[in-house]
């Protein structure tokens, strides 16, 4: 007897890493009220979009999340907490490839923010450390599991969307 494909998939999504820190990404910008739930939502003058299309000098680009005002903001999370060493790793250089590539498209405008989570314990590893090399490199790095950055994040989503204050 065979399985039901879409089951597993769906199953096997959720327990990729990473998806659990991007839902509870996308909570929060929720309970914020600047998540364009759809394309008829207009809650805010600059709303956070979950998949967007975000052209890069290369090609384009479909980050977790962007918002865009005067400035390009593109959006991507890394858990580091998780045991799958290598697709964190890959999905971190995915993220740095693309922040270069939409930052070679709109220069000074392209602002990549890089999401992860990770203890002292989960960063000091060889390969965490060279894959949040890459990801400072290329944009801004914030630790979701520090309340004060997180905090400071959303907030600052929470005043561009509202057309409180610009990047």
């Amino acid at each position: 007897m065979g399985t039901w494909r879409g089951s597993r998939s769906h199953m096997e999504e959720l327990e990729a890493p990473g998806v659990w820190l991007e839902l509870e990404i996308e909570r929060a910008f929720d309970e914020f009220a600047v998540l364009q739930a759809n394309s008829h939502d207009a809650i805010a003058a600059h709303p956070v979009r979950r998949h967007a299309e975000v052209r890069g000098a290369v090609t384009t680009h479909r980050p977790a999340f962007s918002q865009m005002n005067e400035k390009v903001c593109v959006i991507e999370s890394v858990d580091f907490t998780s045991s799958r060493v290598r697709v964190w790793r890959d999905h971190a250089g995915f993220i740095a490839y693309m922040s270069r590539d939409i930052c070679g498209q709109h220069g000074d405008k392209a602002l990549p923010i890089s999401i992860i989570r990770g203890g002292p314990e989960d960063l000091e590893s060889p390969v965490a450390k060279s894959a949040l090399s890459a990801l400072r490199n290329e944009g801004e790095v914030l630790n979701w599991q520090s309340s004060q950055e997180r905090e400071q994040f959303l907030n600052v989503r929470r005043e561009v969307a509202l057309d409180v204050r610009h990047d």
